[in-house]
Order: C-alpha cells, then sequence, then structure tokens
C-alpha cells in the first residue's frame, strides 16, 4: 500500500503512548503506533477529542462522519491535506490517526522532531521570498472559496526531497464551519472570517506584504460569496473613501 491511510477496515491494531507531540484546545496528539493489514508498523500522530460535546456541541459518533466527509471534499477539490483518518480505539474511543512528519528515518526520536506549525518567530524569513509568499495566499484563497476560515493552525510544513511543503493538516476548522453553517449562523462565520482575515494580514506584513498587496491577491483568486465580502470590508477598513460613489 502506497498511502498511509485508506480506510478503519484497513487497520490491524492502533497503539498510542505516552509521549505527547502537541495539545490545544479541542484535542492532545500523542505518538502511536498502526498497523496495516500485511504491512509493517508504522509510527504516527494520534490526536484525542477532548470533551467534544463542548468545542462542537456533537459526540464524537457524529463528529466522525463530518471529519471525514471533509477529507474527501479537501482531497476533491485538489487541496495538499496529510494522511489522516479515523479509527476507534478500544481504551480512547474515536481518535484521529495522521502521518507523522518532521524527523526522518535515521532520526526517530521526538526530540529530534521540530514543530511542523507556522511558526511566528520565523514567518517573516520563511515567507519573504515571493515564490513561498505566492503559495501560502494561494492556499488560503482556496480554503475560503471552500467557506472554511484560514486558522493558522490548519497549515503545517511537510519535509519533501524538494524542501518543505504548505499542507494542511488541522481539520477541525473546516469541521466548525459546516457546523455554523447547518446552524444558519453566517454572521458568526463571516465574524470568524474576518478575524482570521485580519490576523494572515497582519502576519504577511512582516514578510514584507501590505495588507493592501495581500487584500488584492486574494481578490484575484476568492470567488466565494461570503469570502468576498470579508475581503471588500477588510479594504474598506483600510480605505474607507473607497467606498465612496
Amino acid at each position: 500500500m502506497s498511502e498511509l491511510w485508506k480506510n478503519r477496515e484497513d487497520v490491524k491494531r492502533l497503539t498510542v503512548g505516552r509521549t505527547l507531540l502537541g495539545r490545544g484546545i479541542i484535542g492532545k496528539v500523542y505518538l502511536g503506533r498502526i498497523w496495516f493489514k500485511g504491512q509493517k508498523p508504522k509510527r504516527v500522530a494520534v490526536k484525542q477529542f477532548t470533551n467534544p460535546r463542548h468545542h462542537f456541541n456533537e459526540p464524537m459518533n457524529s463528529l466522525v462522519p463530518r471529519f471525514e466527509r471533509v477529507i474527501e471534499m479537501l482531497k476533491r477539490e485538489k487541496l495538499p491535506i496529510v494522511k489522516t483518518g479515523f479509527v476507534e480505539h478500544p481504551d480512547l474511543g474515536w481518535v484521529q490517526v495522521q502521518e507523522l512528519f518532521g524527523g526522518d528515518k535515521t532520526r526517530s526520536r521526538i526530540k529530534d522532531m521540530k514543530d511542523p506549525h507556522l511558526p511566528d518567530k520565523k514567518f517573516g524569513r520563511i515567507f519573504s521570498k515571493k515564490e513561498h509568499r505566492d503559495k501560502l495566499v494561494n492556499l488560503i484563497a482556496k480554503v475560503m472559496n471552500i467557506g472554511c476560515y484560514p486558522h493558522s493552525d490548519i497549515f503545517s510544513f511537510k519535509p519533501t526531497p524538494k524542501g518543505p511543503k504548505l499542507v494542511i493538516s488541522d481539520l477541525d476548522a473546516f469541521v466548525m464551519a459546516e457546523i455554523i453553517r447547518e446552524k444558519g449562523q453566517q454572521d458568526l462565520l463571516k465574524n470568524i472570517m474576518r478575524d482570521a482575515l485580519h490576523r494572515w494580514a497582519n502576519r504577511m506584513n512582516a514578510a514584507n506584504l501590505s495588507t493592501d498587496e495581500f487584500l488584492q491577491e486574494l481578490k484575484k483568486q476568492v470567488n466565494h460569496p461570503l469570502a468576498s465580502a470579508v475581503i471588500r470590508e477588510k479594504e474598506l477598513e483600510l480605505n474607507p473613501r473607497s467606498g465612496e460613489l
């Protein structure tokens, strides 16, 4: 099997260790090991969701199909997503299993691995190059075009033979956006998207891309009605006179 993940029926066994790889308000990520039928075990990252009813107002049994729809949607829209899936662990219940990256075949200790998320302190240096910055803006636009807010935590760097690649590694925002839309809370989704856009604009300034330039680049690529309205509001905030007749 060339892919880390196909479906949960291929999983023979999953073990979860005590080594904590990361934590957030929605869950904790541990080092694990997964056995697929007919394959050698693989080291993986295992996310255990903490109190999903509090954050999503739904139990994991109903959230898992949502996450799986998001995975298929991202693949269909050809957005770069890390290999991931869901497994029902006998002790932990439903967990998200994801390929583990950040180290290499010769260095397996977790302490040798680097944080794959976009680091604030290094952001300006990494994205000062137009080539890298353009890829990030393009990915932000693609996320907004499917009606989701581009929360910074959804992006990570994945090492490749050609250098680090920007990928989508966290799916929580996509599921939350779906739930918000189902409840008809468009204003809430718009506010969250506006806040995410504001944060990205500030970060882009550190990468030598002005807010106006950032918005103009997004306008070329974003066609989702709600997302376009948010970009326009940000423009008016930046240049109030542009809205005058």
